[in-house]
């Protein structure tokens, strides 16, 4: 967004690697994986969805400066990191 980047998207196949291995990955690398916060997400919603609609079961980690949006379902998961500090995102 205005030649700045705002998120980077991971996709991949439930066929290839399960939700259980994301999940612990990230856990053990940006810690603790919990409910969605939509406040703090701001605008990043259009990052993770481009509708801004969220279709399928997802999480998150906050990391403070930014967050890991987890979003599965039945044949491939997308994580999703956002930047928090974007002014795209954080113009809500």
């Amino acid at each position: 967004v205005d030649d700045k980047l705002v998120a980077v998207r991971v996709d991949f196949e439930t066929r290839d690697i399960s939700v259980a291995q994301i999940e612990k990955d990230l856990t053990e690398k940006f810690g603790t994986i919990g409910a969605l916060d939509m406040a703090a997400l701001g605008n990043g919603i259009f990052a993770v969805d481009n509708d801004g609609r969220l279709e399928h079961r997802t999480e998150a980690i906050d990391c403070g400066n930014f967050m890991i949006v987890i979003e599965m379902d039945r044949d491939d998961i997308e994580v999703t990191f956002v930047d928090l500090t974007a002014a795209y995102v954080a113009a809500r």
